[in-house]
């Protein structure tokens, strides 16, 4: 069903993000296992080894928030290169991988520090009452993208956000539901297939375990960024009436 006048559509930035992740599948798949993947494999096999019989469970939490927070820094960076090159693809410009790659190693501070900004203002928002830190993080989701593609700087780009997701806020809460179903159901069936239960926290193969943790990290990390990229790009067109010319001449 097309959306209506000055409304963004949902469908069409799944089938839009989708479309961009197939066809540019192998370098996403790449860049995401070695930002995403091989981090999560490395932080929950040797947590978890901790955790385990003849580790030592004391270290456990300390590794856990050190793996954390630098999971956290390579999660911006990823989300930094992906979106650019999903926006390149969305705009109708070819790839540029290196390009992106070094656009997202020159904005990883800003980036970093909105994800900072944002993350501490969602909970502050959620430990209030859960309502307000949603609607916060709704409002922040395109600050990346606006920052990646506009270079507005990190709290222009955080206003940016704001102006481009007012009067949106329901189709986009209803598409961070869609993705938190499918986040929980990858991670669901790649325990199942490697055997885990309980998250790994009971399993006596801490490599099955991080090994599942690995690849459903990937696929989330990869499909959010390809999906917050198609937003910006929706955004962009149906309140602003941009055109594919004018989505190309940001990169110009």
């Amino acid at each position: 069903m097309a959306a209506e006048p000055g409304s963004i559509d949902s469908g069409r930035i799944m089938s839009r993000g989708f479309e961009a992740l197939g066809r540019n599948f192998p370098a996403f798949l790449a860049i995401t296992v070695a930002l995403a993947g091989l981090p999560a494999f490395a932080v929950h096999y040797w947590v978890l080894g901790q955790a385990l019989p003849g580790g030592d469970p004391e270290l456990a939490p300390y590794w856990w928030l050190a793996a954390t927070l630098a999971s956290w820094v390579l999660a911006a960076l990823l989300q930094g290169i992906l979106v650019r090159e999903t926006a390149l693809y969305l705009a109708g410009r070819p790839a540029q991988r290196g390009a992106s790659i070094v656009a997202g190693l020159k904005l990883f501070l800003p980036i970093l520090a909105i994800s900072i900004l944002v993350a501490i203002g969602a909970v502050a928002g959620a430990a209030l009452m859960i309502v307000p830190g949603v609607i916060l993080y709704i409002m922040m989701i395109a600050a990346i993208p606006a920052l990646v593609e506009e270079r507005r700087g990190v709290f222009g780009s955080m206003a940016r956000s704001y102006r481009l997701t007012r009067g949106c806020y329901l189709p986009i809460f209803v598409l961070l539901v869609i993705y938190a179903i499918f986040a929980a159901a990858v991670s669901t069936v790649f325990g199942l297939l490697f055997g885990v239960r309980n998250f790994g926290w009971d399993d006596s193969d801490p490599l099955m375990s991080a090994l599942a943790s690995a690849l459903g990290s990937t696929m989330i990390a990869m499909v959010g960024a390809a999906m917050v990229a198609s937003l910006y790009i929706e955004l962009r067109t149906v309140k602003e009436g941009a055109t594919p010319d004018d989505l190309a001449s940001i990169f110009a």
